[in-house]
């Protein structure tokens, strides 16, 4: 009888404490993930970290292929032109004629990943918006100026994803979402241009208060760079005026000069 009582002593022990709701929380130290990531400033600063590799692809290429530069915005135009195919920029030259064609596989991916960058922009848009428990401090910065200062480089980002955008394909779905198992959606429609270049211009402005005129870090996004954006997006839409002013205050910034001589390698 003694042992039976220990018995369900031990099953009722067991009952109560292993049916506790921390249990089943996941919390595995070697993945990545939203909910773990977005927990701090260094969070933030890797996330952002990652959705500047995704803007180098517009230099680098797409699974390591042609700088998308030059396949997408020289091919079918009159810049260029080579009397045969040998390699390299030549075959670039000489391709238009295929790949000039709205139904290339080239243009799906260009698009997809202009939508990824921006999807990773809004990603770390809401988390830093949204989110009350994030570890702000670090760096010479407050808290608050380094958690404005992450939405606005994420904000320029988003713009710029939409510049190209609407360049090349002109009335486009305008997502400003985190895609969330309640946010996705398979019924897009094309916003019209307008509608997204006053999008643009709300990023980068709210951008361009935020982002200094060096870079937070070697390689990122500057007011200086910001400023040159609005300046163009003013000359799109008919207003000279406008883009006079944030020209001038990129032409006056001390910072800045313009480059007298040649660098690199190339």
């Amino acid at each position: 009888m003694k042992h039976l009582s220990k018995i369900i002593f031990v099953l009722l022990v067991m009952a109560t404490t292993g049916c506790s709701k921390d249990l089943l929380d996941e919390k595995p130290p070697h993945l990545i993930a939203t909910e773990s990531l977005y927990t701090s400033l260094a969070g933030f600063e890797s996330g952002l970290n990652g959705l500047y590799s995704l803007v180098r692809s517009e230099r680098e290429g797409l699974n390591g292929g042609t700088a998308l530069v030059c396949n997408l915005f020289m091919n079918g135009t009159d810049n260029m032109v080579t009397n045969h195919t040998v390699s390299g920029f030549s075959q670039i030259a000489e391709g238009w004629g295929a790949l000039n064609n709205p139904a290339n596989a080239f243009y799906a991916d260009v698009f997809t990943w202009l939508y990824q960058v921006i999807n990773s922009a809004n990603t770390i848009i809401n988390q830093a918006t949204t989110k009350t428990d994030v570890n702000w401090k670090g760096g010479d910065a407050d808290p608050e100026t380094n958690k404005i200062r992450v939405i606005a480089e994420a904000r320029a980002i988003r713009a710029w994803a939409y510049r190209h955008l609407t360049y090349c394909w002109g009335d486009v779905p305008l997502n400003l979402q985190e895609s969330l198992g309640s946010t996705i959606r398979t019924d897009w429609r094309r916003a019209p241009v307008a509608e997204v270049r006053a999008q643009m211009i709300d990023d980068w402005r709210f951008a361009e208060q935020y982002i200094g005129t060096e870079p937070s870090l070697a390689g990122r996004i500057t007011k200086g760079a910001v400023q040159h954006y609005l300046a163009e997006i003013c000359l799109a839409i008919g207003k000279a005026d406008s883009a006079l002013i944030w020209a001038d205050k990129v032409i006056g910034n001390p910072a800045y000069q313009l480059t007298k001589a040649r660098y690199g390698v190339k």
